[in-house]
């Protein structure tokens, strides 16, 4: 696959739309390849173009990629903007119930990484949303799960929560073993 897609003629739009197709193509490779630098810069190129030339979906579907990729890299405040830029356009624009489900909790998990420095798993921001209050969430380490049960030497670390944030405050369990 070539490190780039030739550059389209402007001038006929369904070159530009395969331009873009194949720049999400390249990006989501490099992605998945590890690549994540080169993954950036060619996402920030689609969703640009995408807005360029009104692909919303497309631009919406490169806004997460690319939020996906700085949360790899641990940029947790940039992944923030390119999740909420996503989530702002299928809540006010298109009509995409599940994409504004995903971005949603995606939205959370990187504003809570935010707060704590570290990766937040999407699992225990949806068990941190219906709260009010102040209580804690255990993080599991679910090689060692049990079934049902889960033994206290499998939690890794417990998460305050309070209405319904995971604060980033975390307390290390001195009772987790690694399986």
């Amino acid at each position: 696959m070539p490190d780039h897609p030739d550059e389209p003629n402007a001038a006929d739009p369904s070159t530009v739309g395969e331009h873009l197709d194949a720049l999400m193509r390249v990006a989501i490779a490099r992605r998945d390849e590890g690549r994540l630098g080169e993954a950036i810069d060619l996402l920030a190129e689609a969703a640009d173009l995408a807005v360029r030339i009104d692909r919303v979906p497309t631009y919406v579907l490169a806004m997460t990629a690319l939020g996906d990729a700085h949360t790899a890299e641990e940029r947790f405040a940039d992944a923030v903007t390119c999740y909420a830029a996503g989530y702002r356009v299928v809540r006010d624009v298109v009509d995409w119930p599940e994409m504004e489900g995903t971005l949603s909790w995606r939205l959370a998990g990187a504003e809570a990484a935010v707060r704590a420095g570290i990766p937040v798993p999407e699992d225990l921001v949806r068990a941190a949303a219906p709260t009010s209050g102040q209580r804690w969430v255990s993080e599991c380490d679910e090689d060692l799960v049990e079934d049902d049960h889960i033994p206290a030497h499998a939690v890794r670390r417990f998460w305050e929560v309070r209405d319904g944030l995971v604060t980033g405050t975390t307390v290390a369990n001195p009772r987790y073993r690694r399986g």
